[in-house]
This record gives C-alpha cells, structure tokens and sequence, in this order.
C-alpha cells in the first residue's frame, strides 16, 4: 500500500498529555497519545464500519502531527482517509489501504485550525490488525521576510535589473525576523535551477530570458519544517537577460563579385521578444505501472507573482494539458492540487463501459500481441473551463497496437470547475496526481503543463530590447555611407568581411559579419575576325556560303594568356545571350551569314555564381574561291609519227591577275617563269595551278591531264557477202586519239560498225574527236535493186547490179519467169530498159542471174535472183 499523498513527512517529540483514541465518530484536543484502529490495540477492527473522528492540537498556533507506527488493512476495500482540517469537508490528502506504513501526516500550514479529521470504512469481510500511531503537535514559525538591499547592475526605474548574456550581476540582500534572525541561514535562489548560499551573490546567465530572483532564508525552528522556518515572502527580482538580436536583411547586395566591383551592404537589426515563463512545463517521461489504487504525482513550480497574489477567478487558470498515453483511460482519477493544497478532478474513473486508450499505448498487459515493447505515442489533452465537454464525452480515434477506441485529443471540461480551487496561492508547487485503480494496464505522461491568463503575467517576464546605436567598423574599402548601407569595393582577391555592430538598450553590445567572396576580374580581348575559305565553283558565288567554324579554335586568342583551367570561353549569338549566360553556340558552329558578328563570354570558372566575365564580338567571314578552273583534260595534236601537227592548247583560269596570283607545275614541278592566269601546254603531262586571293589569302589548287592526240589510221571492210539483205561494213581506226566514224558523210558514231550499207561505193571516215584529223577509206558492195520503174521520169528508169564496176567482164542474164531469155547486160553498161526487143514489157517479176567474183574473197560465184519491173 502506498499513500497518494503527504504534506510534511517528520518525526518529532510528543506535546501533551498521553491519551489513548480509539476509531470512533467523535473529536478530540491533544498533542500526546496513541490513535488505534476500532478494535484499539489488542483487537481486530470489525467489518461494516463507517466513523469519522477529527483530532485537533491543545493550544491556537499548534498543527496536529501523527506518525504511524503500524498499518495493516484489507487492500484495495477498506481505506483510512485523511482530511486536512477540523471535518471531513477539509482538503483530502488521501486514502490509505493495505499493510504499507504510511509516512507522517501533519497539518499543512494553511490549515488554520491545525486539525486533521480521519474517515474508516471497512468492507463485510475480511478483518485485520488495523493501525497504531502516535500523536503530537509542533508550533508554527515566525515571520521571516526577505529584502534586496543592493544590486549591481542596479534596477531601472521600472524595478528590472536588465543585463547581456555573461554579464555578472551582484546582489547582497537580508532578512527581516519577526523575532531573532540568530542561526538563520540564506541562499538566493537564481531562477534557473541554480543556487548561491549567503546573503551576497555574483553570477551571471548564458541564456536570454526573464529571471526571478529571490532570497531563501531559513531560520533555527524546524519544528514544522525540518529544514527550518523559510520567510513567507518572495522578493522576486526581475532580471531581463538581453537577448541576441535579429539581423535578418544584414546582408550584401551580391555576395560574390570581381575584383574592382563594388556592392551594397545593408545593415539591418531588430530587437528579439523574449517569452517568460510562469509555468515552465515539467518534461520526460514518467512510466505510469499497472496499480490497485496506486498515485504518481509530478509538480510545476509557479513562481513569478506577488507573494500574496492568489486565483481569483476560474478564467485566471486558462488550462492544465496533459501529453499521455495509458492502456486504460477507465481505471485513472487524474487531480489537479494547488500549492494549499486545494483539488479539482480532471477526470475520474470508471467513465466508459468498455476498454479505452489514451493517447496511442503499446497494450503489454495481454500477452502482447503486438511484441512491442517501451511507450507509445502520446497525445494532448487539455482541461479548460472553456470547453463544452467533459473527457467522458469525447469522440474516439482508432490508435494504439493492437489497434482500439481511443480518446480523441483536444478540449475537455474538468470534472470538477476550477472554481474549487479559487483562493490559491498562484505561486507554488501545482501538482498532477494520477491514480491507478486496477491491474493489468500501464501507460506513460511525457508533458504536464498549465497556463494562465497572459493578463494576470506579470508583463516584466516579457520583453523586447531596442537597438540604441548601430555602425559599420571603419574600412578603407568602404566607399560610401547611406544610413546603415554601406557601399564597398574591395581591393584584393579572396574573402572580404565587414562588420556590423549595434548596441541596444540594455547596453549590450552585438556584431554581424558580412563577407563577400572576390574573384578575379577576367578579360576578354578581342580577336581578329575568324576567316574560313570556302572553295566555289569558277565564277564567285553570290550567295552567302555557309560552313563549319570550330570556335575552340580562338579560345586561347580571346584569353589572352589568361589560364584556361580557372576561365572558359563561352560563345553566343546575341550579346543579350552572352549577358544572361543562356543559349550558348555549339563548338562547330555554322554561319548564317557572312561577315556574321557572335559574342564570346570569358568567366572565371573558379566563381560558380559566374559574376567574373566580360563579353567581346567575333566576326564570322567566309572568303570565297573559285576552285573549278580548268577541265579534267586537253589534248595536243601529233601526226602518226608523233609529230606536233597544230596550235598546242592553252590552259586558262580565267582569272584576273590584279585579283590573284598564279603558281603553274608540270608533273609536280613548278614551271619557272609562269606565273600569269594561263599557259600553253606544249608537252603531255599533268599541269596543275596554285591560285592565291590577294586579299584573303585563300588557296586553291586545279589540275588538268594534257594528253596526245594523232589522226585515225583507218581499216574498214565488208564482212557479209555480196547481195546479202543486209550489208556490214566495220571500219576500225587506230592512233593516239579518241576515234568516231561516218558513212557517206552522215552523222559520226562511236562505233566502226555499219548495218544496211547501200549498195555500190560507200565512203568511211573516222575523225579524232580532238581536232587532230581524220581518215576515210572507200568499201563497194554488190547487190541489186528490188524494183525499177522504167517511165521515163529520170527515177529508176534502168535496171542494173550495183557495186560491180571494178568487174566489168561480169555478166548480168535477165529472163522472164519462164526461163526466156530476155536481155544479157554488163556492169559497165547503161543497164535494161525493160523492152525486149524494142517492146514494154508488162509489170511482172523477172529474174536474173550473174556470174562475179565476190568482193572480200576474190572467190568466183554465179547468183541468181528476182526483181520487179512496175509501170
């Protein structure tokens, strides 16, 4: 069994006469003497009991002490409650249960009466040995107050003692005694968890805030306090510890620039509320084990009002926040109780008719389904009078593992108003008792929190220093001063830093550095215009060429000597580009047109802000060549001996010397004294010339084949027999020219090869394509007109074989169809007129036969055919 809660755990002597009490209803005075059960010391107590008895001291000025010297009561179902005052209406400081000795319990002091009043109730069943205690009374202290008689830095006018972080703050105080100060002994207590011993201090805080500073003072008497009477008052020194001020926009217009650049610095400083706190909330976590009736309690120190101020109203206490989590929201009374010691119930248990959570727990009282192992999450909720609802009433979320209804976080409406804790001192110790009724659940409190009205403050915890001056440290580089901008331009390469330095109103003093990076200034030097020479067709093009420039290739002519592992060339087609760093030009880049101005950007890669650079222009110009100067070949003109039988040809450019000089080889060798835009080639070979534009200087270069050329060495014969139907002659021509051949004077072919060659003496000539002469020779074939019409009109008037004139011995026979006899004629003769014997024959077909010696072969043959004779 443990005890909820205990207000002064001591042991002192008895006072008063010995006097035995035996639970009963009724009430006593005494400061001496034994306190038993019902049963008193020799017995058991009964069951069914139910009696309240109060126990008072002798004299006015007394608080009543009991100190338990044994305790055994049935656990869990009958309980001794004690009340801290003359009835059972006063203060309930708890119940005790089971065999667990409790601690003294004395009389607090706000119990005026300095009574304490006990109520047992035992259950039907079960009777046990009860308790024995022994009773006595202990007298109140004197009045001790506590006073500042010095300070150093002293208060302002509003009684603040403002300071900087680090400064040292000395105070020297004292006490006032209502009697004697003999034996009393000092501490001042900083407000920050730390304490110095003796009625001076020096000290001084690392961190900005509001700090109340008081003056312990504790005398001789330790019949109530076992530490000794402490002074009633609290002198509550504000000291306001400055805080670090906001220098947001304290900055440089650029933070990198180029040597020789300069930028703005703005100089900008704003106070820094600092927040004081009443109620700091007590923090961690607090494991909250399965229990049958078992309190845990954790405590805020208020400590920042007037030593008498109290809560005067429910509004004044705006709300109590607790961050939990517990397995069982329904098996928890959770009580606030105020420094005298005042209760209101936030929550009591046995609300839900089934298993709630608060907050999110991991559930290890059942098996652990989940395996998990420590706390959980824990969630918020707060009690106010502001709410409209109680905790009882609230919705549920799912959370937890496993996972269950748990109390939805937020607002709730105390159990109990507020109103019963009006008349309590706001400062003290605000304690959060919770109880836990049954077994097999457990949870944990990370935060309690309480807060008051932010009017009820006092306004002195929350400030704001203001700036009093602020200036730049002197620099040389500073150029100019506007307010608090300051303009410079560094001198050297590296980090430059300035400093910023205000002092506000509690006279501390603060600096800012602003540092701004300084690149090299880069430089771009302007090439000499990028000329490509573009080779056209002989006659110059007049439209723009367009061709590849490699712009890597003026890199190093843009830099300058400057070193290209820390620069770059970038290239761009319009200067804005080139400014904005976008749209760069690939490194082969086309012309779009010529002269073409681009811009090259020169940074400094070492800044990646890119703020080093400078722009120069690159013109673009593409000189155009003819290239197509002379033709692929020339020929010169020999006879079959080889022998030069014509003008020689003249390679000409065409070209004018006032624009280009000229550079003329023969086979790889420079022909001497040649240097006009053309030349006679008087000798085969391979002539080539070297052309320079005298203003650009672009090259080219042109070759010619120079080759001979004779007249054909003609040959032709007749390679089908005579009166063949179609008649071939191929005439083949030899020499060092390009040959075409003619028959009779028509159209050249390039081919000797001639089909239906009339008959009688045909002519072939074969001609050099070159000019260099031609050759013909004379082919006569034999054969025989199909037809003649002899009517006197000049046209095919006689009939005859042709091509035979070399053979006029050869004899022609003409017959009728039935082998008559009709006309025998010579090759040589006028031929037959289609009489015979002075008559017209009629149209009819006729025949003939000859006897000829064939023209390729010298062979001698007889050929018989027909004919038609048409009138």
């Amino acid at each position: 069994m443990r005890s909820f809660l205990f207000l002064f755990l001591l042991i002192f002597p008895f006072i008063g006469e010995a006097q035995t009490i035996i639970m009963s209803d009724g009430r006593s005075s005494q400061c001496g003497g034994k306190f038993y059960d019902a049963g008193g010391p020799n017995n058991d107590y009964g069951n069914n009991v139910q009696l309240t008895y109060t126990i008072c001291p002798d004299n006015p000025g007394q608080s009543l002490r009991v100190q338990f010297t044994q305790f055994n009561v049935e656990d869990g179902n009958d309980y001794l409650y004690v009340y801290d005052g003359p009835d059972a209406s006063g203060n309930a400081v708890g119940g005790l249960t089971g065999n667990n000795l409790p601690s003294n319990i004395t009389a607090s002091p706000n119990n005026s009466s300095g009574c304490i009043t006990f109520v047992f109730s035992a259950d039907s069943t079960i009777e046990l040995s009860g308790w024995e205690a022994d009773i006595s009374c202990v007298t109140g202290c004197q009045t001790i107050n506590s006073q500042l008689d010095s300070a150093s830095p002293a208060p302002n006018s509003d009684g603040n003692i403002q300071v900087c972080v680090g400064e040292t703050i000395s105070l020297q105080g004292s006490g006032v005694f209502e009697n004697s100060g003999a034996g009393a002994t000092y501490q001042w207590d900083l407000g920050d968890g730390r304490t110095i011993n003796g009625q001076s201090a020096s000290f001084s805080y690392d961190t900005p805030g509001a700090y109340l500073v008081n003056l312990d003072i504790r005398g001789p008497n330790t019949t109530t306090d076992p530490e000794g009477c402490k002074n009633t008052n609290r002198i509550n020194q504000i000291i306001q510890v400055g805080s670090d001020p906001d220098f947001t926009g304290t900055e440089a217009a650029e933070t990198a620039i180029c040597l020789g650049n300069s930028t703005v610095i703005n100089g900008v400083v704003e106070g820094v509320k600092v927040e004081g706190e009443c109620t700091p909330p007590v923090s961690g976590t607090t494991f909250l084990p399965d229990g049958t009736g078992e309190t845990y309690f954790t405590s805020i120190t208020v400590d920042c009002f007037d030593s008498d101020q109290k809560l005067e109203n429910v509004n004044q206490l705006t709300e109590i926040c607790l961050n939990i989590e517990h397995a069982w929201a329904d098996d928890l009374d959770i009580t606030i109780i105020s420094p005298d010691g005042k209760r209101a119930k936030l929550f009591v248990s046995r609300s839900f008719d089934s298993e709630v959570y608060l907050g999110s727990p991991n559930d290890q009282d059942r098996d652990n389904p989940c395996g998990q192992t420590g706390p959980g999450t824990g969630a918020n909720y707060c009690f106010t009078m502001a709410a409209t609802k109680l905790l009882k009433d609230a919705s549920f979320v799912t959370a937890g593992c496993p996972a269950n209804n748990s109390i939805a976080p937020g607002n709730y409406l105390p159990v109990d108003s507020f109103a019963s804790l009006i008349g309590s001192p706001l400062n003290g110790e605000w304690t959060l008792s919770i109880t836990d009724n049954l077994e097999q659940d457990d949870g944990y409190l990370f935060e309690f929190n309480m807060a008051f009205d932010p009017n009820i403050v006092p306004a002195e915890l929350s400030f704001t220093p203001t700036i009093f001056s602020e200036s730049w440290d002197a620099d040389p580089t500073i150029t100019s001063t506007s307010g608090t901008n300051i303009t410079v331009t560094p001198t050297a390469v590296g980090q430059k830093c300035y400093t910023y330095r205000p002092v506000d109103s509690f006279g501390c003093e603060f600096t800012k550095e602003v540092c701004i990076d300084v690149y090299p200034q880069v430089t771009a030097t302007e090439p000499t215009p990028y000329e490509i020479c573009d080779v056209v067709s002989s006659t110059i093009e007049t439209s723009m060429s367009a061709v590849d420039f490699d712009l890597r290739l003026k890199d190093s002519e843009i830099l300058g000597g400057q070193n290209p592992s820390i620069t770059k060339v970038e290239y761009y087609l319009t200067y804005n580009d080139a400014e904005q760093a976008m749209n760069p030009l690939p490194t082969i880049y086309t012309n779009t047109s010529s002269p073409q101005t681009i811009y090259a950007r020169v940074e400094n890669t070492a800044n990646v802000n890119a703020l080093c650079y400078e722009i120069t222009e690159l013109i673009l110009i593409v000189n155009q060549i003819p290239g197509e100067l002379l033709p692929e070949e020339e020929r010169i003109c020999v006879d079959l001996n080889g022998t030069e039988t014509a003008i020689d040809p003249t390679l000409d450019t065409a070209l004018s010397p006032m624009n280009y000089t000229f550079e003329w080889s023969l086979d790889g060798v420079v022909i001497p004294f040649q240097s006009n835009s053309s030349i006679i080639a008087n000798q085969a070979g391979i002539y080539e010339v070297l052309v320079t534009d005298r203003l650009s200087g672009c090259t080219v270069t042109d070759t010619t084949n120079v080759v001979e050329s004779s007249p054909p060495n003609l040959t032709a014969s007749l390679v089908t027999d005579a009166f063949a139907d179609n008649n071939i002659i191929e005439a083949t021509a030899t020499g060092l020219g390009d040959y075409e051949y003619s028959l009779n004077d028509g159209p050249f072919q390039p081919s000797g090869r001639f089909q239906r060659v009339p008959a009688g003496l045909n002519v072939i000539t074969a001609n050099d394509i070159n000019g260099c002469g031609t050759a013909s020779v004379t082919i006569r074939v034999l054969n025989y007109p199909r037809f003649f019409t002899p009517n006197n009109d000049g046209s095919n008037d006689t009939w005859n074989v042709k091509g035979i004139l070399n053979q006029p011995t050869a004899l022609i026979t003409i017959f009728d169809r039935y082998g008559k006899l009709l006309k025998q004629i010579r090759p040589s003769g006028q031929g037959w007129d289609g009489t015979f014997n002075g008559t017209d024959l009629p149209s009819a077909d006729y025949w003939f036969s000859i006897e000829f010696n064939e023209p390729g072969s010298g062979e001698s043959k007889n050929f018989k055919a027909h004919f038609s004779l048409i009138r």
